[in-house]
Order: C-alpha cells, then sequence, then structure tokens
C-alpha cells in the first residue's frame, strides 16, 4: 500500500490546538457574562491552594496536549485510510477492465463461431418444433450476452409470479448456466446436493439417450411454490457443453442442436407445464442454441446502462444468424433494477437510460418491444436470496417488485 501522506503540521495545530483555545476562550467569555458563575470560579481556584491550583494548570495543559496528539493520530489514520481507498478503487478499476475484456473476449469468439459457422450447418432430420395450438407449453429463453444485468433473478421472480398468481401456471425453470445461481436460489441446499450427486441435472438434457420416462428425475419443486418446478444445473454443464459441441464440430451428422426439442416437444412433457423458462448462461452455448431451437419466445433483461446497452445488438444478431434453425420470437425487452425517484417517475439518470434504450431498441429492430413494465432496484431480492428462496415466493416482494412484469409477459404469450 503507498505511504499516507503526512498532514500539515501548522494545519494541524491550527485545527486541534488554536481552535480548541479560541472555542475555550469564547466559553470563558460568555461565562462572565452569567453573573456569579465567573465570581464562583475565581473563588473555586484561589481557595484551591497552591497543590491545586498546580494541579489545575497540569490538567488542562496535558488534556490539551492529548486532544492535540489524538487528533493528529487521527488526521494521519483518515490521511492513510484514504490512500487504502484510492487503492482499492484502483484495483476495482483494473477488475472491472478485466471482466469487461473477457466479455468482449467471449463475444467475439461467439461471434467467430457464428460466422463459422457450426451451428448453421445444414439440417438433417431434425425432431419435430410441435406448435403451440397442439401444447400446453410456452417456451421462453431468457438471453442477454452480457453478464450481469440481473438475468437470472428476472427468471427466477418472473417464474414463480406466474406460478403463484390468482390463476396460477404450472411452471419449469430450467436453469442453464454452470454457476447454477438460479438453482441455489430456489431449491434447499440438501435437495442440490443429491440431485447433484446422482447427476440429475440440466446437463443431462443434452444426452441424446435420456429417455421420456428419465426426465420426471430431473425435475425439482422450487421452494413455497407449489406449482413451480426447476431443473438444476452445476459444474458439470461447462464441461458437456463443451464436449457436445466438440463432437458436433468433428461429426456434422451427430447433430447437436435439437437435443432439448427432441425431449421437451413431446406431447407428454410440453402439457405438463404451462410455461418453461430457460435461463441462458451469457454466452452461445450448446445449451443456449438447444433453447433458442426449443423456444416460442426470447426475452432480453437489461439495466439501464451504456454497458448493458452494449450487448443488445450483439444478442439480437446471434439470434437473427440462428435463424435457419431457430424461430423465436423476440418478445421484449424489460428494464431491471431500475431506480424510481416518485411512482412512476425515474431518478434522471435511469430516465435518460431509458430514452436511450428505446432509442437503441428502435435502431436494431424497429418492431422490438420494450416492456412497460420495470423491475425496481431493492433490497429484499439480495436478503431473500441467501436463504434458498425466490424473492417472489414472499407476497410482498412478488406484488412490489415483479408482479406487473409478469403480468405483462402473461398477456403477450396469451396465457
Amino acid at each position: 500500500m503507498a505511504s499516507a501522506k503526512k498532514p500539515n503540521i501548522l494545519w494541524v495545530f491550527i485545527k486541534n490546538v488554536a481552535s480548541p483555545v479560541f472555542i475555550i476562550s469564547a466559553i470563558v467569555l460568555a461565562v462572565k457574562q452569567i453573573p456569579g458563575v465567573l465570581d464562583f470560579l475565581q473563588w473555586a481556584f484561589a481557595n484551591a491552594g497552591t497543590t491545586g491550583q498546580v494541579v489545575i494548570v497540569v490538567t488542562t495543559g496535558v488534556g490539551l496536549t492529548y486532544f492535540a496528539v489524538v487528533s493528529m493520530n487521527r488526521q494521519e489514520r483518515v490521511a492513510e485510510l484514504k490512500a487504502e481507498r484510492g487503492m482499492l478503487e484502483e484495483r476495482l478499476r483494473l477488475k472491472e477492465a478485466e471482466l469487461k475484456q473477457v466479455e468482449e473476449n467471449n463475444i467475439r469468439l461467439a461471434e467467430e463461431g457464428v460466422k463459422e459457422d457450426i451451428w448453421r450447418r445444414d439440417v438433417l432430420g431434425a425432431p419435430r418444433f410441435l406448435e403451440k395450438e397442439e401444447r400446453s407449453a410456452r417456451f421462453i429463453a431468457l438471453l442477454n450476452l452480457k453478464g450481469g444485468v440481473g438475468k437470472t433473478t428476472l427468471a427466477a421472480n418472473l417464474g414463480v409470479c406466474l406460478a403463484l398468481m390468482d390463476r396460477p401456471l404450472k411452471v419449469l425453470l430450467i436453469d442453464l448456466d454452470f454457476q447454477a445461481t438460479l438453482s441455489n436460489m430456489s431449491v434447499e441446499a440438501a435437495a442440490l446436493l443429491v440431485a447433484g450427486q446422482s447427476g440429475n441435472t440440466s446437463s443431462r438434457l443434452l444426452d441424446r439417450t435420456l429417455a421420456r420416462d428419465d426426465f420426471a428425475k430431473l425435475v425439482l419443486g422450487i421452494n413455497r411454490v407449489p406449482t413451480g418446478r426447476i431443473i438444476i444445473a452445476d459444474v458439470a454443464l461447462e464441461r458437456v457443453d463443451f464436449q457436445t459441441q466438440a463432437r458436433f464440430f468433428l461429426e456434422p451428422k451427430n447433430d447437436v442442436r435439437f437435443l432439448f426439442r427432441s425431449l421437451l416437444h413431446q406431447r407428454e412433457i410440453a402439457d405438463k407445464f404451462d410455461v418453461v423458462l430457460f435461463d441462458c448462461p451469457p454466452r452461445l452455448t450448446t445449451s443456449t442454441v438447444n433453447a433458442l431451437t426449443s423456444s416460442d419466445y426470447v426475452v432480453i433483461p437489461t439495466k439501464l446502462d451504456e454497458r448493458s446497452f452494449e450487448a443488445i445488438p450483439r444478442t439480437l444478431s446471434f439470434i437473427n444468424n440462428l435463424r435457419t434453425i431457430a424461430q423465436p420470437k423476440i418478445i421484449g425487452v424489460v428494464a431491471n433494477e431500475v431506480q424510481f425517484w416518485r411512482r412512476p417517475k425515474l431518478i434522471k439518470a435511469h430516465q435518460n437510460g431509458m430514452a436511450r434504450l428505446k432509442e437503441l431498441v428502435k435502431a436494431s429492430d424497429p418492431d422490438l418491444y420494450v416492456f412497460e413494465a420495470m423491475v425496481e432496484l431493492s433490497t429484499d431480492v439480495a436478503f431473500n436470496k441467501e436463504k434458498n428462496l425466490v424473492p417472489s415466493a414472499d407476497k410482498g416482494v412478488r406484488k412490489a417488485l415483479f408482479e406487473p412484469v409478469a403480468t405483462e409477459l402473461r398477456t403477450r404469450i396469451g396465457k
């Protein structure tokens, strides 16, 4: 850590010695104006004796000296803390720059993958996409190629809201991010451990030998949500995603783009649920491609800042580049973690952000919809996530934060 800058000794003396002396003098002058008080103090000092007077003077001097020394030490400590804060802020800035570079690298790699393009290879015998009229389930992918926009939190809370409304829907959440944030906030730790040890996680959906009867073993209940179900993820998903993509790269006939569809678009499964939500990672993985080839709709969450906006055109481009194999409708962009001045008025920065978002969306796709409802930033969300509980399982949180977006989504998908 850089050495703290020493405070100016003259300034310290003025601030911590001269100023207190001045204040004391002012108090003495004020006391003079109070009848009898000054006479009493003079009498007390005169009758204290020589020893008492010496004690009073020495005590006063020691007190002032101690006060000055303590104040100087405090100033030095404040300077050290300021220097330390500067160091931490610099480290944070470097980490943010490093994270942004990683995100940009991931995006470039994904773009190259689409251009090269194993994902747009000719399709040979893809399983049937069951039309909406033939099934109960509506398949929705939540996707943004920018991390940290609250996508997983939105996926979890939309699903739980839909499952706990006055007219509840049967909802299945599928966690496709190996970090398993959605899984951890939805299921008790003991159940997660058992499912992980038995291998009953979302990576099994990439196993073409998975039978329909085995599908039920993957499905767990969501805490305090009777009609909510989830297929959890674990760290094995990253390896399985990569291995599956590698096989397809080496053996084009081993098509891995429709593994989810071959299972989820069977009537026996598609009729068990009203809504299936895929929580996609901010990467174009094998699982992400499978979610898109199975989905009716895509929802793009974003925060109202420029860094979050940067990924929206790329996300749209990725989806459009996959139109030969996937045709989900991009149902809209949802503003997440917004701050209100007084409802419905946003704080100035987010007002400007919303205007910029609509401008960007219109330039990218004039028909693309921006949800009227928004999700407010709230400490209640973080508090509940730490308890293996989706925040919307709490009625107050659900009504205040997420239900307006869930209601608008439900209207747009016709459920």
